[in-house]
């Protein structure tokens, strides 16, 4: 999750002009779902609420291998013309730590190759490249952030 967002379904719809999709989630019930690329980046929005509740109940998500999350934080808030400080809520997240990819070539060269912000995205990647056969080794570092 990236950030809550301090309006409705409705609200959100007639603010950026496009629709929220319905469908079902086991446990939630109706859901509302909007996938919007905002320039460089990708946003899905997610309404836990009904179409016709009046007060906030929208999340924000990012893809979990973005590079500047900060940037698509900054961008959402622009597009939607709020600051930062007017979300109800953001990620604890201070977007420094990062799990890194790597890759060992043949001559023993680590090369990075994908950054993400959570654990799970990281090891996903590096199973598929595991199951493809890949001569190559690949692992995983996490990077902190250096106020740590």
């Amino acid at each position: 999750m990236l950030c809550e967002l301090p309006y409705s379904v409705s609200d959100l719809e007639e603010m950026i002009g496009c629709e929220f999709f319905e469908y079902s989630e086991e446990g939630l019930g109706q859901i509302y779902g909007l996938y919007l690329a905002i320039e460089d980046t990708g946003l899905f929005f997610r309404g836990l609420s009904p179409k016709d509740f009046k007060s906030h109940g929208v999340v924000a998500y990012m893809r979990s291998y973005e590079q500047n999350p900060q940037h698509v934080l900054d961008t959402l808030c622009s597009v939607l013309k709020v600051e930062k400080h007017d979300l109800p809520w953001v990620t604890s997240n201070d977007f420094d730590d990062r799990w890194m990819v790597y890759r060992i070539d043949d001559n023993g060269n680590e090369i990075e190759m994908y950054q993400f912000l959570n654990e799970s995205s990281a090891q996903s990647i590096v199973k598929s490249f595991e199951r493809k056969g890949h001569k190559q080794s690949y692992f995983i570092k996490i990077v902190q952030n250096k106020s740590q």
